[in-house]
């Protein structure tokens, strides 16, 4: 995959994410060659192509799952290897194509689970974390589902459900 973007004007806010000249791939095997992208705030990006393109290989790339074999990966301006998870965690939301849950959680813990690299692991959530969660509800349109094991959704309301999960978190 090769994605070529334009870079910010000077004086501009860092991109959110920006990658440059990142080159990736698993073990022998090339999955991104030569990117150079920088999303900025309030920007929305489509990333599309077939499968084995290296749409996935770049969202890992972007969050840090995946180290760049050259280039650099960058989060709010700051060299993504050089970030703590709870870090990349706390600015950075990624919903996967499909997922697994490995235990029962109603649709509300599982949308609560965005605000964890926010709140005080002792205290658990507070009004301001149970506020953005309803939030998040909400805007997403899922509130017909909660109380549901989310194990039991569809995979499409899954999907919604851990869009909604990503929209808890505070913005920035």
């Amino acid at each position: 995959m090769t994605v070529t973007d334009r870079h910010p004007a000077a004086g501009a806010r860092p991109p959110i994410v920006e990658l440059r000249d990142v080159t990736a791939a698993y073990r022998a095997r090339p999955v991104l060659e030569v990117i150079d992208l920088a999303i900025g705030p309030g920007e929305r990006v489509a990333v599309v192509g077939p499968n084995g393109a290296g749409k996935s290989s770049l969202l890992r790339v972007m969050s840090g799952l995946l180290r760049p074999g050259r280039g650099r990966a960058f989060l709010a301006g700051d060299p993504i290897e050089l970030l703590d998870r709870q870090t990349i965690a706390r600015r950075l939301a990624v919903v996967p194509q499909a997922s697994t849950l490995p235990f029962a959680t109603r649709v509300e813990e599982l949308v609560g689970l965005g605000r964890i690299p926010h709140e005080d692991p002792f205290r658990g959530h507070r009004p301001v974390d149970r506020a953005a969660i309803a939030a998040a509800i909400d805007r997403v349109g899922v509130g017909h589902l909660l109380g549901r094991d989310a194990r039991e959704l569809s995979l499409g309301e899954r999907q919604l459900v851990l869009i909604a999960l990503a929209v808890a978190r505070p913005r920035r």
